[in-house]
């Protein structure tokens, strides 16, 4: 009984709600595109000795340019597919996190994603999520995120 309860609720697609307005005197860097954003996040190229690697983090993000992985790649294939150890991803991914802690604008870009998360009733996948913040802010001629085919689940 549940099952079908919950499966009868998680279908419904709620209602597009307003986006959340954004104060006049908001920092121009809460109004870039989804691509800016993602490019921010990606280091200049650089020497392979740099860190965080500039094709790790391409990877890791999956973005256009980089290695045609799966969605959410695992550290062993980025690995592979640069031709790297898996440690190397790992400091490199670690380091990359270091670096986008300290950066003050991905904490706005964060609690935007809360708030949509609220307004959709908390439930979404990763990819509704993705399609709500790039139609509030936009995007290039081309997805920024690489999305693999669907999946369904067999229920349980």
């Amino acid at each position: 009984m549940r099952h079908r309860q919950w499966t009868h609720d998680l279908r419904r697609k709620p209602a597009p709600k307003a986006p959340a307005p954004v104060a006049a005197d908001a920092p121009e860097v809460a109004l870039e595109s989804v691509d800016t954003l993602a490019s921010r996040l990606t280091p200049a190229q650089g020497n392979h000795r740099t860190k965080p690697r500039p094709d790790v983090v391409r990877a890791t993000l999956q973005l256009p340019d980089a290695e045609l992985l799966e969605p959410w790649p695992a550290q062993s294939a980025i690995a592979k597919a640069l031709g790297v150890s898996q440690t190397t991803v790992s400091k490199n991914q670690l380091a990359a996190i270091e670096q986008w802690a300290l950066l003050p604008w991905l904490g706005r870009v964060r609690d935007e994603l809360v708030t949509i998360l609220a307004e959709q009733g908390r439930v979404m996948t990763a990819e509704e999520l993705a399609t709500e913040l790039r139609a509030r802010h936009g995007a290039g001629g081309r997805p920024s995120i690489r999305r693999g085919p669907l999946r369904r689940r067999s229920p349980r």
